[in-house]
């Protein structure tokens, strides 16, 4: 029976649900407050925003950091709850009693300019590090991350540009990319499974279809800013359906086996996914695995549509949080029976 340990769960409920139930909450109360309170006038001026800015930007951040133990994830869920709310807020509050709030959605236009920039960035980076780093037999991740390191150090955003150059790299150069040989000794796909690739070029042609006629319902049933806003982010999506389909017939899973002292490790790729490298060693058990699996803090699920179809046990101390991992490939046999004999035979020298 596949039970979850109850810190785990506790600790899921905390990172997910809670802050946003949080949310919920608030902004049910203060909905309350501005529309069925018969005491809403505007005697007290804009103390009544400033209450709902408090709790939008002060109070709903110091939820995120007392209910999440990693800093990082507590601010970057802090930071977009904190977004979220002050989008609702312009129209929970009436327009009466807004002052500041006009102002702080402003910013949204610097945000946007920050994210253009970003990812203008990102594209110039590729051409620099295809003419840079890119060689026949060279790993194209390894060759991106190189690259990266030498202006950002170790850290989130390092990763986050990483999967940016990783997305744009497939989606603009996919023959180049194809001409590059992933790191590994064993390469086992996924693309097949379930219709992946197929079911991936259905999802584009929808969006494709769906950007020009939302953009003009947008434009003349709400707002110009809005359409070319979604808009804007349809193509983006767009971008990165092309380049998840792209990615997924040219970055396999494999098995490296290591030399010496070195341990054989698997490393996983999914799509535009950063890669993940398990040491054999620290797998305790691996076999296959049907039915659908939940969500929680504890597991990693590597799987495009149906169930996974491999399920790797690791060591409690290992990788973080992380002790079960779930695989989609196109032949479950020829891995688990690939990874047993290695592992069988680093145990046995």
């Amino acid at each position: 029976m596949d039970t979850v340990p109850r810190h785990r769960s506790t600790e899921f409920w905390c990172q997910s649900i809670a802050p946003l139930a949080f949310l919920g909450v608030m902004l049910a109360a203060w909905w309350g407050y501005f529309h069925l309170s018969t005491d809403t006038s505007n005697t007290l001026g804009p103390s009544n925003e400033t209450l709902f800015l408090i709790d939008a930007m002060i109070t709903m951040p110091l939820v995120c950091f007392f209910l999440i133990k990693d800093k990082k994830k507590a601010l970057l869920k802090g930071v977009v709850l904190a977004s979220v709310t002050l989008f609702i807020g312009s129209f929970l509050i009436p327009t009466s009693e807004q002052y500041w709030l006009p102002s702080l959605l402003d910013a949204r236009y610097l945000v946007i300019a920050l994210f253009v920039i970003f990812e203008i960035v990102t594209v110039m980076s590729i051409w620099l590090l295809i003419k840079r780093e890119f060689n026949t037999g060279t790993d194209p991740d390894l060759a991106m991350l190189n690259g990266i390191a030498r202006y950002m150090p170790p850290g989130t955003l390092r990763q986050l540009w990483w999967f940016e150059v990783r997305m744009w790299a497939y989606f603009l150069f996919p023959s180049k990319m194809a001409g590059l040989r992933p790191e590994g000794d064993r390469h086992f796909d996924y693309w097949k499974k379930d219709d992946n690739h197929t079911n991936a070029l259905g999802f584009i042609m929808i969006i494709a279809f769906e950007v020009p006629i939302l953009h003009l319902l947008l434009h003349f049933l709400w707002s110009g800013v809005a359409a070319n806003i979604v808009t804007a982010l349809s193509l983006l999506g767009l971008v990165f359906f092309i380049a998840e389909r792209n990615a997924m017939k040219l970055r396999p899973i494999s098995l490296r086996y290591g030399h010496q002292s070195h341990d054989n490790e698997l490393i996983i790729r999914y799509g535009l996914s950063n890669p993940l490298i398990v040491p054999l060693s620290h797998i305790t058990q691996i076999s296959s695995h049907q039915g659908a699996v939940k969500r929680t803090a504890h597991r990693r699920r590597f799987n495009f549509s149906g169930a996974p179809n491999i399920k790797l046990i690791l060591q409690p101390t290992e990788h973080g949080a992380v002790t079960e991992i779930y695989l989609g490939v196109d032949d479950p046999d020829d891995l688990l029976r690939t990874i047993a004999q290695s592992m069988q035979q680093r145990e046995y020298g």
